[in-house]
């Protein structure tokens, strides 16, 4: 859910004309990783403001360095309900409600009861709403996530002599760190990074070093897929023991086709019919919203790989973004976009939460016109290549 967001982001170009937004960076990077898991598919022209748009879990102002008790912040309950939000600038837009932090906002996740963010210089910082900490330094690949969270854990790779994972509890406000080995990576490679981290379920934080694909928990670390297995397999969600994933078809460093796979194994996953782009597991693991087409989304049992029936909703173009619990995930969606014309002011998008088992969307935010450059969504990841 960090690169694949890029890659939905221009799934339409070629189909659509231009918005009127600045979009070349992202267009750089995006292509580059399109062009690597699917040849052959353009990218997404009138969806790039969704890098402004997109709406999950909530934000907040900051303040001194002190730490707080989590019950002295007003915004508790809406961090622990996931309310979905967005930022633009240093201002949060938590369900009808804004606040402001005390730095900019390159990419931040939400935990149950905060924020983590990373700010423009790759200092992490950790908010409750009311006050402020700094508690690391991470770097930055444009288009990959830099943060990871679950429940009220957050994940990154601290920067130092040597990468170490960094876990903080937000909880309790302790980070713990775990040494790892660093990649050998092109000096000139600018999406190069010595370390990665991918995703978190429960205390369990996924990441990459020299060895391959980690699970990290607590000091026991274990090697999923070594870096020799002639596989290249992109981790995109974990929940619950369940794995959201893609792999590539083409040999080692050739460019190709991929497949998505959801399941509790790394080598029997069930196939996702289409293409597979931006899954997001639902909290229990049961679920996963998943782009199968350009603007279209499915719901897979991931128990079955069998595709479930999808919510009624009368939107020519719709994107899962994030759960709100079990049977709630929350989409951005565009209503017009069959026209072909971008409308004069751009593109407008509504934010749904759509019920599974109900089978219904609720539209919670209509006509929203954002920019990109200075915006960010809760999923760990800088999509505007600053």
């Amino acid at each position: 859910m960090n690169a694949p967001l890029v890659d939905t982001l221009h799934a339409t170009a070629d189909a659509l004309p231009p918005p009127a937004l600045e979009v070349t960076a992202l267009v750089r990077a995006g292509r580059r990783r399109v062009a690597r898991r699917r040849a052959g598919l353009a990218a997404g022209g009138a969806f790039a403001a969704l890098t402004a748009a997109v709406a999950a879990p909530g934000l907040l102002p900051g303040g001194d360095d002190t730490v707080r008790d989590q019950a002295a912040s007003p915004f508790a309950t809406a961090f622990a309900a996931h309310t979905p939000t967005y930022t633009v600038g240093r201002t949060v837009h938590l369900g009808d409600r804004t606040f402001t932090v005390g730095h900019d906002i390159r990419a931040f996740v939400q935990t149950d009861v905060g924020i983590v963010y990373a700010d423009p210089d790759g200092r992490v910082r950790t908010s409750d709403g009311v006050t402020e900490s700094d508690v690391g330094r991470t770097a930055f690949r444009y288009d990959e996530r830099v943060l990871a969270t679950d429940g009220s854990i957050a994940a990154w790779v601290q920067q130092g002599p040597e990468p170490q994972l960094a876990v903080l509890d937000q909880a309790t406000g302790e980070v713990e760190l775990t040494p790892l080995s660093p990649r050998d990576t092109d000096p000139d490679d600018e999406f190069a990074l010595a370390a990665a981290v991918h995703a978190v379920d429960g205390s369990t934080v996924y990441a990459t070093d020299a060895r391959g694909l980690l699970s990290v928990t607590g000091e026991d670390v274990q090697v999923l897929q070594g870096n020799r297995s002639g596989r290249d397999l992109e981790l995109d969600d974990v929940q619950d023991g369940v794995f959201a994933y893609r792999v590539n078809l083409a040999a080692p460093g050739e460019e190709g086709d991929s497949i998505y796979r959801v399941g509790r194994s790394l080598d029997t996953g069930h196939r996702v019919d289409g293409y597979g782009n931006l899954g997001f597991l639902s909290p229990d693991g049961a679920r996963l919203v998943v782009e199968v087409s350009d603007g279209v989304p499915a719901i897979v049992d991931t128990a079955t790989g069998e595709s479930l029936p999808m919510p009624s909703s009368s939107y020519d173009f719709q994107v899962g973004i994030g759960w709100v619990d079990d049977d709630t995930y929350a989409a951005m969606a565009i209503e017009d976009l069959g026209t072909g014309d971008e409308p004069a002011g751009g593109w407008s998008f509504d934010l749904l939460q759509c019920s599974v088992s109900e089978s219904r969307c609720d539209v919670t935010r209509t006509d929203m016109h954002l920019t990109t450059g200075d915006s960010s969504i809760p999923i760990g990841a800088d999509l505007n290549g600053g």
